[in-house]
């Protein structure tokens, strides 16, 4: 059982995380202001973070696996990290940075639909209740216009909805093997099969310093850095607590959007975007005590 220093440290850390990982939507949208497409900064994000990670990885001799296994990293590397990251950044063009935010943390629920078929784990009544709070949420969302009513449309909350989805595919490979191997061997074949699957497709643009450093931003802190300290968490903290704490990345999203970007959603936006929140941390809760009562 894991001390209480230790636990304190894992709290920091996923906390930590969490603050990162706000500040994506944020840092994307400077660069797309300037014409900069989304798949370019899926692009960036990809090399930079995993250009760290190869780096890490031969540091730490963490980069041999058998070909059968860098096959699965691949296809892994392809969906959620090629597709995921530039219909991220395009979720955050067309629906502003809050409900890019809100919609990605749709990812709960498409990992409990997954986990009912490929894992025939029991849907409960929270579980069901959470599926009907988190739609009518994205309804709202739908309806009131996003974060930037003047540009958003229905393409932003399918692009939000889409990221979700895509981001799934990381808890649920995850799920098969974190036991074998590290993040670093997964995010190293992950990101670079991303970056380079993404590479032939993006329309390089001009771009100024304040371009590069969001650019880095993304790439070195976001990535690279938010998944190597949401690990150390992760290694401290039972799976129920890290990923509550994780749900803080949105209200951190949120927030940062309305300050910095004066991004604000109409009283219907708000009343959706507490929706789809609140429903996640019921499907999380409700996994974490079903977890509990199976280990009693």
């Amino acid at each position: 059982m894991p001390s209480s220093e230790s636990t304190r440290a894992g709290y920091m850390f996923v906390l930590l995380a969490a603050i990162i990982w706000s500040s994506i939507g944020i840092l994307s949208r400077l660069p797309i202001s300037h014409g900069i497409t989304p798949l370019e900064i899926g692009f960036w994000r990809a090399a930079i973070g995993g250009t760290l990670f190869i780096i890490h990885a031969l540091a730490t001799a963490q980069h041999r696996i058998k070909p059968a296994d860098a096959l699965r990293m691949t296809l892994f590397g392809l969906a959620c990290v090629g597709l995921f990251f530039p219909i991220y950044a395009l979720s955050v063009q067309k629906g502003g940075a809050a409900q890019a935010a809100v919609l990605l943390y749709t990812a709960p629920f498409w990992v409990v639909v997954a986990a009912r078929i490929f894992f025939k784990e029991s849907l409960t009544i929270a579980k069901l209740a959470a599926l009907v709070i988190a739609a009518a949420g994205v309804a709202l969302l739908c309806l009131s216009g996003g974060g930037i009513p003047q540009d958003s449309d229905i393409e932003g909350v399918l692009y939000g909805l889409a990221s979700g989805l895509l981001f799934s595919g990381h808890f649920l490979f995850s799920k098969v093997n974190l036991e074998r191997f590290s993040a670093v061997t997964i995010y190293m074949y992950g990101l670079c099969t991303g970056a380079l699957f993404m590479l032939p497709l993006v329309d390089f643009q001009p771009k100024g310093t304040d371009d590069w450093v969001c650019l880095f931003g993304i790439g070195a802190i976001c990535t690279y850095l938010g998944y190597v300290i949401y690990c150390a968490g992760l290694r401290r903290l039972d799976a129920g607590k890290t990923a509550i704490l994780c749900n803080l990345e949105p209200v951190l999203a949120t927030i940062m959007a309305v300050l910095i970007w004066d991004e604000m959603f109409s009283l219907l936006g708000w009343l959706g975007a507490s929706m789809v929140l609140v429903a996640v941390f019921l499907v999380i809760l409700d996994k974490q005590k079903t977890q509990q009562k199976s280990q009693q």
